[in-house]
């Protein structure tokens, strides 16, 4: 049965806590790994009106400054997980799997305003965690994310970028100018 302790409403799970097998195949390997890096780490989720379940991890200093990890389009939370034991003594470090990835919820990307979807859900989280300015690190699709909440919410401190975010480099990929022209984003999602 999920329980939760940290006074967000969020419940925090252990891998016999899902429904599904399958999530309890993935919360178990994802169990693993943390164990295998050596990390204190509990998995937790948040009920977002804009995209549902959201799934994520977090571990350190509960009176640490809040570090947030976002993965790129291809990966999930866990991806970022050799990198938390050195955050974790001096940070709070929280990494949310995006809709669709890991065991977050994975909701219709059709007929949404992709910049917008990409952070409703980080503002209804960070909302609901209480963060309001945290430290942002991004990965690729993850990046561009961080710095959307950074220059459309105001809602990051620190914006530590891992590679180019994800459709901001000098070579604009051919699928990101797509998602600019209207109508044609509701085709490919």
């Amino acid at each position: 049965m999920p329980h939760s302790d940290d006074g967000s409403g969020h419940a925090t799970r252990s891998p016999d806590d899902w429904g599904d097998a399958a999530e309890r195949r993935y919360a178990e390997c994802q169990a693993r790994l943390t164990a295998e890096y050596g990390i204190d780490a509990e998995s937790r989720v948040a009920d977002t009106d804009a995209a549902g379940r959201i799934h994520y991890l977090v571990a350190g200093d509960p009176e640490g400054d809040p570090v947030v990890l976002l993965h790129g389009v291809g990966t999930h939370a866990a991806t970022w997980l050799p990198m938390v034991p050195s955050l974790a003594e001096d940070y709070r470090v929280y990494a949310p799997d995006r809709p669709g990835r890991g065991l977050s919820a994975a909701p219709s990307y059709g007929g949404r305003d992709l910049r917008r979807f990409l952070v409703a859900y980080l503002v209804e989280l960070f909302d609901d965690l209480g963060l309001d300015r945290p430290h942002v690190a991004g990965n690729s699709l993850g990046g561009q994310q961080a710095f959307l909440l950074a220059i459309d919410h105001d809602r990051v401190d620190r914006l530590p970028l891992v590679g180019a975010p994800g459709g901001l480099s000098r070579e604009f990929p051919p699928v990101f100018r797509l998602l600019t022209v209207h109508g044609v984003s509701r085709l490919l999602y």
